[in-house]
Parts: structure tokens; sequence; C-alpha cells
């Protein structure tokens, strides 16, 4: 496997490469512009006796064979983790304001079979080992010092975030020390005077499984931005559906907000299996009227950005997890009972 990035190596990279590489972005794709598509229609509730969810959030699978749950409306504990062989679940991150507490879990990276929960409340980010009879711990948390509304572990020295400053990117290392920021925003944001454009431009966030690139599929707009972990924009894509919401300026007396409307909800998560970006892409517009509906579409890219495949399930589900091991996909799903379902994908070839 290749070597992650190396703190100092990672440096040098900074110093050598200019943020902006001027590659120009990738036009866009639509659905019928994509060869290989799927239905996956076998899905199945996974029977785990004692797992009890209100209403969780994210799912992430450990390469050891375990499945990550955040739940951050659980009263007691926000993380689950589901040993898939035996079933057996273990309770941790107790939710409040202590040492290796949280008050809501927003995101899952895991490196190096080591598990990174960032904390948007509390801007941290905390980490859970594994002990040699296979159970998991606290080990350590990191209060990262700037507020970032995203931030996952590149390696386990290195973080990177969406900051709530005029940059896409900041980078952490071990001590949560700001070590860079980096990279821009479209014309669109450019041109508005706000104080925090990824709160506006919000995505979610995740790196190649080698470190060596970031990918920020946005949550209101059909765009999938990958940037190199330099800080070099790779690619900058539209689809497939197109969308282009506006932002409005709406003041509020002690100052101004910056909704995007029409409002949309398009990329809800994203993950990585051996060199592909999985995501799971909704693309419907949020209304008055509208019923709690999440996503069925999954689009596979490479990490250029050229889209490869489209998966479409059976059930709206809010967040998923692959197994390539065992080749399964697991899903959220809150619908017509909170839960997580199992699929077969062995017939999908990577």
């Amino acid at each position: 496997m290749k070597k992650h990035l190396s703190f100092l190596g990672f440096m040098i990279i900074f110093l050598i490469t200019s943020c902006n590489s001027g590659k120009p972005d990738k036009s866009g794709f639509i659905d019928e512009s994509i060869k290989s598509q799927f239905i996956l229609n076998n899905g199945k509730y996974l029977d785990v006796k004692g797992l009890i969810l209100a209403a969780p959030d994210k799912i992430k699978y450990h390469p050891k064979g375990y499945l990550v749950v955040l739940d951050s409306k659980q009263y007691d504990y926000l993380v689950q983790i589901i040993n898939i062989e035996t079933n057996e679940i273990q309770k941790l991150v107790k939710k409040g304001q202590g040492t290796n507490e949280c008050i809501s879990a927003w995101n899952i990276s895991i490196v190096e079979d080591n598990i990174w929960i960032y904390d948007f409340s509390l801007n941290k980010m905390l980490l859970l080992r594994q002990n040699p009879d296979d159970t998991f711990f606290e080990a350590e948390e990191i209060k990262i010092k700037e507020r970032c509304l995203r931030c996952v572990a590149i390696n386990d020295s290195l973080f990177v975030g969406t900051p709530c400053t005029k940059e896409r990117l900041a980078y952490f290392n071990r001590q949560g020390d700001l070590v860079k920021r980096m990279a821009g925003f479209s014309t669109k944001a450019d041109k508005i005077e706000m104080a925090s454009p990824n709160i506006v431009f919000q995505t979610e966030l995740i790196t190649s499984s080698n470190g060596d690139y970031i990918a920020l599929p946005n949550k209101f707009i059909d765009k999938l931005e990958i940037y190199s972990v330099a800080g070099e924009k790779v690619c900058n894509i539209k689809g497939p559906d197109n969308f282009d919401p506006k932002v409005k300026v709406v003041d509020v007396g002690i100052g101004k907000r910056f909704p995007l409307y029409p409002r949309y909800f398009t990329y809800l998560d994203v993950n990585v299996w051996n060199n592909e970006l999985w995501t799971l892409y909704s693309g419907w517009e949020l209304q008055m009227d509208s019923p709690n509906k999440y996503a069925k579409n999954i689009y596979c890219f490479t990490w250029e950005g050229i889209p490869i495949r489209k998966i479409k399930l059976d059930n709206d589900v809010l967040s998923f997890a692959i197994d390539n091991r065992r080749k399964k996909l697991y899903a959220l799903i809150h619908s017509p009972k909170i839960g997580i379902i199992e699929y077969d994908i062995s017939k999908i070839a990577i």
C-alpha cells in the first residue's frame, strides 16, 4: 500500500506547488452519459440484537469488520460500533462537554484502523483506538484551533477541514494548529461579501485511501469538487441535474444571512472504495410541504472526477458504508422503520 504523505513531505509540496493549478473545470454530466448502471432491490434490514437507533446521521465501515454509526439524537452515547460477524455492539463517546465527550458528532474518518470523530460544537477531533481484545476506547482528543464545519483525518498527523473563513480548505497538525489555508470558491461566492462561504456552500468531506486527494461533494448544489492534498484543483464538475440556485442576501437586523434559493438537497454522503469515489445523491427540492425524503442514487467517480457508474437503491437512505471484503453495502434508513439496510454488491465489478 502506498504510504500516507508525511507531514514534512506535505509542507514541501506546499512550498513548491501553487494553490491554483489553472486546470479548466469539467463541464458536467447527465444520467444518460453513464454507461454502467445498476439497480439494487435486494435490501434487507440488518438484524442486530440490542441495536437501538434514535435518528442516526452517519455510518462508516471499519476495515476490520465493524460498522461505526453516529447518532447525535441519543441521550447517552453518540457512537455505536457493530461487529458484523458477532453482532456485538459497543457504545462510546458519551454525550456532554467533558473530556472524550461530544455534543454533536458530525462526521467520521477512518485512517490506519483508527476512528476519528469530529464535533462541530466543541470544535475537536476525538480518536478511538482498538484494544488487543478488539474493543474500542476513547484514546485522545485534539482541539482544532479554527472553527470548521467539517474536519477529517488525512493521516494520523494531519487533518483537513472546511473553515468558517474565506478559504475552502484549512489544514491542521496533530496539535490542532493551523498549518495552511487554501483553495477558493466559485465566482458566485466571490461576488457576494460574506464572512464564511463554507456555511452557504456546505459540503461533505473525504480523502482518498492514499491521502493524495480531497473530495467535497456539495450538499445544496449538484457540484463535486476534488483537490489534490496540496490544494490544486483537480475538477469542479456539475451534474446530474445542473441545479443553479441563487444566493439571496437577507438582512436580519443584527447581520445578514445568505440562503440559497431554490433550496435543493444534492450530495448527502460520500465514501471511498479502492480507487473510486462513491457519492449518495438526492436531487430533490426542499419545500414547505416536502416529506422527509433522502436519496436513492449513488454516483461513482474516478479521482479525476469522471463519472463511471450509477447505482439506484430501492429505499431512500441517509448515509451508507461499503464493506469491500464481504461485498456489502450498508445504509441508514428512517422509513418505514429506522434501521440499517444491507445490500449485496458482489455483481458490481470494480
